[in-house]
């Protein structure tokens, strides 16, 4: 019953990742014609800022075809991303606790909008003003033609770098949250009652002259220390745990 379950899985995740590469490939298509137009946008920035009559070169033979559907493949894939992401959640979805869900997806949402806004945000400030400087300062006897090959990795880096920066707000909701789990599971009655019969169970030993782990008193014996002492009732059906060594 196990194996069948677990190749059924698999034949779902399979399926979920044809109809996101079938997405992505159908878009891909569409924009293939536009893949010179989609570089030149995305260069846009540095042929502002370029001296004139500077002009972007290409150093390799086949460069000036592969780079721009490089382009139209990144774009293709933002394109059809959300489809992507709903194929992952389709997937991942029946697993997950009804609280899981209503956490999961709208962060996978949230973190998706701010990475795009970051992109963004570095397109059209961060760009104009690096290109700017990194020109201004430039020796003038020197002949500026960036490689258009180049110039992509580098735009890549910057895309990925200012989009995970705008990640921080998700990762600083998902520690604080995760703080509050653990601030709660400390909280929880069976454990407060437990950590009060440790300690009435280790002052009843030290009284005895004995080792803490050498009185493994029953919690009928403690009971009224922890209440009366602590102030900590005992959780509903606790009254037949027996007290662990100490450790």
């Amino acid at each position: 019953m196990s194996e069948d379950t677990f190749i059924s899985h698999l034949v779902e995740l399979r399926d979920r990742l044809l109809r996101a590469l079938i997405a992505v490939g159908i878009v891909f298509v569409c924009l293939f014609p536009f893949a010179s137009d989609l570089y030149d946008f995305l260069a846009q920035p540095l042929l502002n800022t370029l001296p004139e009559g500077a002009k972007m070169i290409a150093t390799g033979v086949v460069t000036p075809f592969l780079i721009p559907v490089k382009v139209a493949a990144m774009v293709a894939f933002a394109v059809a991303l959300p489809y992507v992401l709903y194929q992952a959640w389709a997937f991942i979805a029946p697993g997950l606790y009804a609280h899981e869900k209503r956490l999961v997806l709208p962060l996978v949402l949230a973190s998706t909008v701010l990475f795009f806004l970051g992109v963004a945000f570095c397109y059209f400030f961060v760009f104009h003003l690096v290109f700017k400087f990194v020109f201004n300062i430039a020796p003038k006897s020197i002949s500026v033609a960036p490689d258009i090959e180049n110039y992509l990795n580098f735009v890549l880096t910057l895309f990925l770098a200012f989009g995970v920066t705008f990640e921080v707000p998700i990762v600083v909701l998902v520690l604080a949250h995760g703080d509050r789990d653990d601030r709660a599971a400390r909280q929880h009655p069976a454990v407060l009652y437990r950590g009060g019969v440790r300690r009435c169970r280790d002052r009843h030993a030290a009284r005895r002259g004995l080792p803490a782990d050498a009185c493994n008193t029953d919690v009928a014996v403690v009971r009224a220390r922890v209440d009366g002492s602590a102030g900590i009732r005992p959780p509903p059906g606790a009254g037949q745990w027996r007290l662990p060594p100490a450790g």
